[in-house]
Formats: C-alpha cells, sequence, structure tokens
C-alpha cells in the first residue's frame, strides 16, 4: 500500500507541474483553502450540511472509477483493493467530515463517515448486481448524438424520481429551501456524465475544429441540462413564484458547473477523471464562484489538448 500512495502523490506532482504550478504551493493554498471553509461554515447562520456532505460523498466516488478499478483489480487481490480503496475514500472524505464536526452537524458527519467505510463493499456488490442482471434501457428524452446524456440518465434515472418525490413534499409542507436543495442535488448530478471520456475515434469524426467542437459541445451541455432541468423548475416557480431569481441563481450555477465538468473531461481528453480535475469539481462545489475561474482555465487548456485531434 505504501508504494500505491507514492505513486499516486508522485502523480499528482506531474499533474500539477504540467499546470505550470509549483505542487507545494497548491498543497498551501489548498490547506488554506481548508481552513478557511471550516471557519466561513462555522460563522454561517444558515449551514449547508447536506451540501457539504454531498461534496464528500462526490469526492469519494472520484476512487471508484470503472477504468482505474479494473486496472488496480487485475494487480491487487480482492482484500488488497478493498483495503487500499477503503483507505482512499477515508482520505478524500476527511476533510469535509472534519468540517461537518466542527460544525457540530454531528448526524452528516458520521453518515457521511458511514458512507464513506461501506463505499468500496457497496461497489463491490453493485459491480456484481450489474453483471448479474441486464435491465432493458429505457427512454430518454434526448437525440442520439449527446451520448452523455443518454448514459447519464438511464444510470441515475432514480434520483430524480426521489428530487421529485421531495420537491413534492417541499410543496406539501411549505419549504422552499428543502426544494431548492433537492434541485441543486439534480443538476449537480448532471455533470457527472461528462466524467468519462469517450474513445478518441468519437472525436476525430468531427469536422470542426477544437473551438467549433468544444462550442458545439457546450450548446449541447447547456440545452439538456435545461431540458432534464425543467420539470424541476416548473414545479418550483409553480408553487413558489416569489423565489425566481434562487431558482435562476440555482441553474446558473448548475448550468457552469456542468461546463466545468465538460471542459475539464476534454482538458485532459483520453485519459480519465485525474485528481486535478477531481479536486477542482470539489472546490467550486464548495465555492460556487470559483466557476468562474477554473472555467477559463480548463477551456484554454482543453483547446490545446484537442487541436492535435482537430486540426
Amino acid at each position: 500500500m505504501k508504494f500505491h500512495f507514492t505513486l499516486e502523490y508522485k502523480r499528482l506532482r506531474r499533474q500539477i507541474e504540467e499546470l505550470g504550478l509549483h505542487p507545494t504551493a497548491v498543497f498551501l493554498v489548498s490547506v488554506l483553502l481548508f481552513l478557511s471553509l471550516t471557519f466561513y461554515v462555522g460563522i454561517m447562520t444558515e449551514k449547508p450540511p447536506l451540501l457539504i456532505a454531498l461534496a464528500g460523498g462526490a469526492s469519494v466516488s472520484i476512487v471508484f472509477r470503472g477504468k482505474r478499478t479494473s486496472f488496480y483489480g487485475a494487480i491487487y487481490t480482492r482484500k488488497e483493493l478493498l483495503k487500499t480503496q477503503g483507505t482512499e475514500a477515508f482520505l478524500l472524505g476527511l476533510p469535509f467530515f472534519l468540517i461537518l464536526l466542527f460544525s457540530s452537524f454531528f448526524t452528516h458527519a458520521f453518515l457521511l463517515l458511514g458512507a464513506v467505510i461501506l463505499s468500496p463493499f457497496l461497489f463491490l456488490f453493485s459491480q456484481r448486481a450489474s453483471t448479474s442482471f441486464q435491465v432493458p434501457p429505457i427512454p430518454t428524452p434526448f437525440k442520439k448524438r449527446p451520448f452523455e446524456f443518454i448514459k447519464g440518465f438511464r444510470t441515475i434515472w432514480p434520483l430524480y424520481l426521489v428530487v421529485l418525490f421531495i420537491i413534492y413534499k417541499a410543496v406539501e409542507v411549505d419549504n422552499f429551501n428543502l426544494g431548492l436543495v433537492s434541485f441543486l442535488i439534480a443538476l449537480i448530478s448532471m455533470s457527472f456524465f461528462f466524467t468519462k471520456p469517450e474513445p478518441i475515434s468519437l472525436v476525430t469524426i468531427y469536422i470542426q475544429n477544437a473551438k467549433e467542437f468544444l462550442w458545439h459541445k457546450i450548446k449541447l451541455a447547456v440545452r439538456n441540462t435545461l431540458l432534464l432541468s425543467l420539470p424541476f423548475i416548473l414545479i418550483l416557480l409553480g408553487f413558489f413564484p416569489d423565489e425566481i431569481l434562487l431558482v435562476t441563481a440555482a441553474v446558473l450555477f448548475g448550468l457552469l458547473f456542468t461546463l466545468t465538468s465538460l471542459l475539464g473531461k476534454y482538458a485532459y481528453f483520453p485519459s480519465e477523471i485525474n485528481v486535478i480535475q477531481s479536486i477542482a469539481l470539489v472546490l467550486c462545489l464548495v465555492t460556487p464562484p470559483l466557476v468562474i475561474i477554473v472555467i477559463p482555465v480548463f477551456y484554454k487548456k482543453a483547446l490545446a489538448n484537442l487541436n492535435p485531434l482537430l486540426s
């Protein structure tokens, strides 16, 4: 296990250096951001424990990427794999657990800790279940071209049913905040449609240059995010018309966060999501204004990365 984490540390340093940054400075800034976030959450009047726990769960989920798990599964025994992935999940979830703990959100903190501990076993169970049962594909409201939304929607459609139910209960008890948080969860989930890169052949078939290709993907992402969000928007605005500004802000953040994920994918294409992308997404999730900085950085890097493929 020591060799595994030494290798991951060296890979992280190399990825940071490829961005033209000094690893030590990045680590120090990350620690300062964590301490600032802990202090900020501690003094907030309306604290968002659910969003913090959600960000922790999202950061843990990157441990269980398909190709990464398959690769390590071919190297390690099942016991070693569970131990390694469990340790990685614990280290990624620990900062969010500490924020919740120091902010006195004990229930959310220990729910997150329980999810982190169980995550390797749940992932193995889901893999076995997916190979044992074949479910016919469900219809989607999208055309064939935006495959990310087709695949993503078919993967997590039960989540949207749960969100619709929670929004219904929020309307029933006249609790707009509950409905808004549920809507944000649905919006954030759409960004994860872009965490898995497609085969290179599905990019090189385009006759567009890199800039045209990226804008084509951006337009599709915006259109389909709005399409998938429409039922939630109509319900919230239909029953809480005075909260139009908050709903609009949530939609805007959801769009920007999805575009951050999309551009991050092509910034490192054809590799799967790496540590840099994961950290950037989690920081944007916890501190939304950061998307204004991250999007131009990812866009510029994505252009440079795709130019050799689409020139």
